[in-house]
């Protein structure tokens, strides 16, 4: 684990900030679109199994 940092924290000095900002946020932003599709997605079998039409 403490390697991964390692690594992490060389490529942000050697890329630059900037950039590294920009990818964490777009993992971050694409993480957050996958929680919320498996969220709706386990809602909606939940609900056609229970046969709730709401």
């Amino acid at each position: 684990m403490m390697k991964f940092i390692t690594k992490i924290i060389n490529d942000t000095i050697e890329t630059g900030i900037g950039q590294s900002i920009i990818a964490f946020s777009a993992w971050g932003y694409a993480f957050i679109l996958v929680a919320v599709a498996l969220y709706y997605a386990v809602l909606s079998l939940i609900r056609l199994i229970s046969g709730n039409k709401n």
